[in-house]
């Protein structure tokens, strides 16, 4: 996770085994959703990783 404003790393979110190819942030609540080319998907809560 990328701190625009610092222009610096925040957190690294851990579990794909493969390269994460999309990115969705949830327009409500606090949830980024992640797609890997492992094929998975993986949904984070946005304020504890």
């Amino acid at each position: 996770v990328w701190d625009y404003q610092t222009k610096s790393c925040v957190q690294t979110l851990e579990g794909h085994t493969h390269n994460v190819s999309a990115v969705c942030f949830h327009p409500e609540l606090p949830i980024i959703l992640t797609g890997s080319e492992d094929g998975t998907v993986r949904i984070w809560h946005a304020t504890t990783y």
